[in-house]
């Protein structure tokens, strides 16, 4: 395997492991942030709403991006 490989292999699994911890401490600040335990549920529903929102709306806004940057045949270069 050449190094470049090894190298970004490493890098994949320690961002994987870095990025794997911030849902959860979003998750336990949101609790915190209301102040009162009660609004806990709404806090994280409210988290989850805006998450699945960009989700939803991320890849359609980079694909216009795309779409403005780019023009004719070299939007879509899988199709040549």
């Amino acid at each position: 395997m050449p190094a470049h490989l090894g190298a970004l292999l490493i890098f994949l699994i320690v961002a994987g492991l870095a990025l794997g911890l911030v849902p959860t401490n979003i998750f336990s600040a949101a609790v915190e942030a209301v102040g009162d335990e009660r609004l806990g549920g709404l806090a994280m529903a409210i988290i989850m709403a805006g998450q699945n929102a960009g989700f939803l709306l991320g890849p359609i806004i980079f694909g216009l991006l795309v779409g403005l940057r780019a023009a004719g045949p070299s939007r879509l270069p899988a199709l040549r």
